[in-house]
Formats: C-alpha cells, sequence, structure tokens
C-alpha cells in the first residue's frame, strides 16, 4: 500500500520540477522577448578564441541575449557573445529584468544604452 500513493504522486512532482526549471523558464521568457521583438532565434555559433557561443537572436547590426534571471555576471558565455559583435560590427544587446543585478563588467561589456530591461522578467 504504500508504494502506491508514491507512484501517485512521482508525475505530479515532476510536472512541478519542469514548471519551477530555471531551464524551462528561460526558454519561455527568451520565445515570448523574440516574439515581441519580432526576430527569429538563433541557431548559428559566434566564436571568439575563448570559444563558442549561440546568442539568442542575430541580425545585420546586433547580437541579442535574453536574460530571465535573479542575476547577469560576465560569463564565459557573455564574453564570447560581445566580443563576437564587436568583431563582426554588431551591437551586443542584453534584454532582462527591471529588477535583476547586472555586474559592472557586464553593463560595461554591453554598454549602458544596450541593456534593455523588462518588467516581464527577472525576480518581480
Amino acid at each position: 500500500m504504500g508504494s502506491k500513493p508514491n507512484k501517485d504522486r512521482q508525475p505530479e512532482e515532476k510536472i512541478d520540477q519542469q514548471k519551477q526549471s530555471p531551464q524551462a523558464r528561460g526558454r519561455e521568457a527568451e520565445k515570448r522577448v523574440l516574439e515581441d521583438l519580432g526576430l527569429k532565434k538563433n541557431n548559428k555559433k559566434v566564436s571568439t578564441e575563448e570559444g563558442n557561443s549561440i546568442p539568442d537572436a542575430l541580425t545585420k547590426n546586433k547580437s541579442i541575449e535574453i536574460k530571465d534571471c535573479k542575476s547577469v555576471s560576465c560569463t564565459k558565455q557573455i564574453r564570447i557573445q560581445t566580443d563576437a559583435a564587436k568583431e563582426s560590427g554588431r551591437t551586443p544587446v542584453l534584454v532582462t529584468g527591471k529588477n535583476t543585478k547586472v555586474s559592472g563588467s557586464t553593463r560595461r561589456r554591453f554598454g549602458e544604452d544596450n541593456i534593455i530591461r523588462r518588467s516581464d522578467l527577472g525576480p518581480k
């Protein structure tokens, strides 16, 4: 008898965990923001001496990264994308939450004017 209730609870727990997953939340936010901006999801990687990364969107003039999180720091991903953008003549753009903490080094890499703050992203 003890195993039956456990079996009944497992699928619900898995569904709840999936709903709360930061990765799932990030994918949903990315899709929503790209739709709002009229952009398509990018699948092409960019490369620098530090490595490869895939920006969320690439246009002729911009490399766009969307972050739905509490804080954004100057990670390898951010360094690669901002360096690759500048090397290709694109402007690096960060789209994140109004209450998201963006590190000083990240703000310098993107430039204050290229950080778009949205109320539907980041901590509420």
